[in-house]
């Protein structure tokens, strides 16, 4: 059981010091699109130890564009890695067939939400609201 509790707290761990180096990178590419955000950490991704994927010039669509070397054994594994990274930097895209229009009151709740959980630290001010929001579903019968 000790073991376990090592695990647990070694993966607690990793997961705010993650949460934290996402935070800063938010801060450090702020008014960045989400391709510009793509195009900047492509090859800081691809040149990590763990990968070492060649990025080369793109053909077709990807025409006059930098992509990762497909025929690289750690493409898959470094294409995910790159798109999940951003995918937290900018926040996870919700698909164009997902979006409604929110009304004026659910919008007014969802800004109180937020103000309410910005005077906490930022690294933990998204996961607060999330967490706030998911109880309050466990509270709706």
């Amino acid at each position: 059981m000790a073991n376990l509790t090592n695990i647990i707290h070694a993966a607690i761990n990793l997961s705010l010091d993650y949460d934290a180096k996402i935070a800063e990178a938010r801060t450090a590419l702020k008014g960045k699109t989400p391709d510009e955000i793509r195009e900047t950490l492509l090859p800081i991704v691809a040149a990590s130890p763990k990968y070492q994927v060649p990025v080369i010039d793109g053909e077709r669509k990807a025409k006059g564009k930098k992509v990762l070397d497909k025929s690289h054994p750690k493409y898959e594994t470094c294409r995910s890695m790159l798109s999940d990274i951003v995918a937290d930097i900018v926040g996870k895209v919700v698909a164009k067939a997902d979006q409604y229009e929110i009304p004026e009151e659910l919008l007014a709740a969802a800004l109180t939400l937020v103000k309410r959980a910005k005077q906490y630290d930022e690294n933990v001010m998204r996961t607060l609201a999330a967490q706030a929001l998911a109880h309050a579903w466990t509270q709706v019968k």
